[in-house]
């Protein structure tokens, strides 16, 4: 009992100041005045950008953040008086228009905050169930704490830091299968693969760019040998 509770006040704290770390990287954008290239993605981008490297640049990417999640985001950023930046760096790559991957929300009392009313249908093939699930957060804004909390034993952020190539052979292969099979074609639907749902954020987010005259540019990441091959 003690362990539980003990864990559960743990991913309390832990799903409250990653909330805070959303809403900090968001508000210090607020004071940046000019950005040519502004970066959005998920861990990928995280662990792969050097912003040092490009000068006028700032990035908005955070992990696990899916299509949906990126094109809310900007949406938000573009209608609220933050710099505008001359190009849009966004992942394109095997994550990025699977099921699995676009279906995973985390922090959803952040990023539902985007999401207006009308658009909330869209968060589910079932309109009952999409609109359920935007007021439970609206009304209840930590809801998503039982997320975290059935993922007692997996930290989100440590996991993707590690770095795979180093694994033993065995394990790498174990997790590219679990990834690919797994977790993004759900349990090997290869229908999964290209997701409509995915795809369509994809094409909202090239949209909303084009009316603020702001160059897409799509990035494929590095992927291990095992993974290309699962």
């Amino acid at each position: 009992m003690y362990y539980y509770t003990h864990n559960a006040i743990y991913y309390v704290f832990k799903i409250s100041n990653k909330k805070n770390e959303h809403r900090l990287q968001l508000n210090n954008y607020k004071t940046v005045t000019t950005c040519k290239v502004l970066f959005m993605g998920d861990s990928h981008t995280v662990r792969g950008i050097d912003l040092s490297k490009i000068d006028s640049s700032y990035s908005l990417a955070f992990y696990g953040e899916n299509n949906m999640m990126n094109y809310y985001k900007l949406k938000y950023v573009l209608e609220h008086n933050y710099s505008i930046p001359k190009y849009v760096v966004l992942p394109c790559d095997i994550v990025t228009h699977t099921y699995g991957f676009n279906l995973a929300r985390n922090n959803k009392s952040f990023y539902y905050d985007f999401i207006d009313f009308k658009e909330a249908s869209n968060l589910s093939k079932n309109v009952v169930t999409a609109y359920f699930d935007y007021f439970t957060v609206k009304i209840f804004p930590y809801i998503d704490w039982q997320y975290a909390l059935n993922k007692v034993n997996m930290d989100r952020e440590k996991k993707s830091k590690i770095n795979f190539s180093e694994l033993p052979i065995d394990k790498q292969k174990k997790a590219a299968s679990f990834l690919i099979e797994d977790e993004l074609l759900e349990n090997r639907n290869t229908s999964s693969y290209y997701n409509s749902k995915a795809l369509n954020y994809i094409q909202k987010t090239i949209d909303l760019c084009r009316q603020y005259n702001i160059k897409p540019i799509f990035v494929k990441f590095p992927l291990t040998k095992f993974i290309l091959k699962t």
